[in-house]
């Protein structure tokens, strides 16, 4: 029998490492439906095949237009999936659209959780049917503060999902690979 697994995501917020959900007591927490204990173990075996971004560049990768990319505590293995989107009102004036994986599905079981502007600060929109207290809330609100001031902790990687961070491609290239963005656009980063 497989027994679920959790990670401390936060200060006294506990989060099963096989579905996500969260709560402050692992013994209360709803699991999604679908949750299947020791799917983590298949998280971890994909990491093999994800690349870490270089640090210093995980900011460019992540504003780069069509940026999905996780965020991993690697001293508690806890980590969240992001996808985030650039949009732009007028030129010069671009706001990203953050959204955390929610389900099994990461190709599209994102919700939207908030908003980012040049600045770095993330807004949590009242729109979300996450709250702004959830985990995954708090990891991005300090992923971006830490990196809006520089001083991401060295246990902290961030890994590109094999696609490219402009256009959202697979990447195929070995260099591709390596940098997260495709060929033609890493031209325009």
């Amino acid at each position: 029998m497989k027994v679920n697994k959790f990670t401390e995501a936060a200060e006294g917020i506990f989060s099963c490492n096989d579905c996500g959900a969260y709560g402050p007591d692992v013994l209360k927490i709803q699991h999604y439906p679908n949750c299947t204990p020791g799917e983590s173990k298949k998280w971890e075996d994909h990491y093999g095949d994800c690349a870490p971004i270089d640090p210093g560049k995980e900011l460019a990768f992540i504003k780069a237009g069509n940026a999905i990319f996780t965020i991993r505590n690697e001293n508690t293995g806890g980590r969240f999936t992001f996808k985030v989107h650039r949009h732009e009102k007028k030129a010069g004036d671009a706001v990203w659209f953050v959204r955390v994986l929610t389900n099994q599905d990461n190709n599209k079981d994102y919700t939207f959780i908030g908003t980012f502007w040049k600045e770095n600060v993330y807004r949590h929109s009242p729109r979300s049917t996450i709250g702004k207290d959830a985990p995954s809330t708090r990891v991005i609100d300090w992923f971006l503060t830490k990196m809006r001031f520089g001083n991401l902790p060295d246990y902290v990687k961030v890994y590109h999902e094999g696609r490219c961070g402009r256009c959202s491609k697979r990447l195929t290239v070995p260099e591709s690979l390596l940098s997260g963005y495709g060929p033609e656009c890493i031209k325009f980063i």
